[in-house]
């Protein structure tokens, strides 16, 4: 009996940490494309965070391809961006940044972080530019230019120099279960 009432709530637990409306309540922003979230893309999500924070702000990524460049700023930390599945969130853009009529990485990366304390969770990020060629030139999926920032199953696509890391030697990055 006391097994009985054990796997019970167990089940119950299950179906309320797996349902949307569940997630409606712990994060504090939804994007969802077909407008059942508090926003229809990303970047105008990330925008809405307050300035400065001290603890995370959680974002939650619906479903869906989402053709943008991201920018998450120096004065926008401790944002996570959670995808409801890697397979399931796509964020692509086709920007090159390295040889003839290039970008700078800051804009042609398809995400570029400047904030300190990012998590990013199951998304896949594609410069679609390197996997449409497969070739060529510097085309980053990811460039991250601060510490403390948290890649986890996740996919960074692209051709060549998918994932770029900031250049000072105390920038910490940690990527678990992502290729």
């Amino acid at each position: 009996m006391i097994m009985k009432k054990f796997y019970n709530c167990i089940l119950l637990l299950l179906l309320l940490f797996s349902s949307d409306a569940f997630a409606g309540n712990v994060f504090n922003s939804v994007v969802a494309q077909d407008g059942s979230g508090n926003f229809s893309n990303i970047q105008d999500a990330i925008d809405n965070v307050p300035e400065n924070l001290s603890a995370p702000y959680l974002i939650f990524i619906k479903a869906g391809r989402y053709h943008e460049h991201l920018f998450i700023p120096e004065n926008k930390p401790y944002i996570h961006l959670i995808g409801q599945d890697r397979n399931l969130v796509t964020v692509f853009d086709d920007r090159v940044s390295g040889g003839r009529n290039s970008s700078p990485v800051d804009v042609a990366a398809t995400i570029v972080v400047h904030a300190e304390n990012i998590y990013l969770e199951g998304i896949t990020f594609e410069n679609s530019w390197g996997t449409r060629h497969n070739s060529g030139p510097q085309a980053l999926a990811l460039y991250t230019k601060a510490d403390r920032i948290v890649v986890n199953n996740c996919a960074l696509l692209s051709y060549q120099d998918t994932y770029r890391t900031a250049d000072e030697c105390n920038a910490r990055n940690y990527v678990q279960n992502s290729f």
